[in-house]
């Protein structure tokens, strides 16, 4: 397996596998530890605090966690080439007909690498 994951934030977590199997779930960094709060209807950006550093000729999709759609969140997907080096963020959206509000907190699971 290819160790592609790199702190850019002191504080950020790795990303972990819950068994050998499965894809890594990628958590929030939120850097002074408050809980995020999300209203409805609104769309925040949730900071993994990794950088992905990915050989030539790869690239990593980042998915929703079917457990937060299960809650009325929506989380955009996206697709990372090797080229780009920057923080990835999550891009968080809640839609009023589920929740009224939403709290991240730091070392929340947020979505999925395949």
């Amino acid at each position: 397996m290819l160790d592609i994951f790199v702190l850019a934030e002191p504080g950020a977590c790795l990303p972990t596998r819950s068994d050998p199997g499965s894809l890594h779930d990628l958590y929030a960094y939120l850097p002074e530890n408050d809980d995020l709060l999300v209203q409805p209807g609104q769309t925040r950006r949730i900071s993994t605090g990794l950088c992905l550093k990915l050989p030539r000729g790869y690239f990593a999709q980042l998915l929703p966690k079917s457990g937060l759609a299960l809650q009325g969140l929506t989380l955009a997907c996206g697709t990372i080439d090797n080229t780009y080096r920057r923080e990835k963020n999550s891009s968080l959206s809640l839609p009023v007909s589920r929740i009224n509000y939403f709290f991240y907190s730091q070392g929340h699971r947020v979505r999925r690498r395949a």
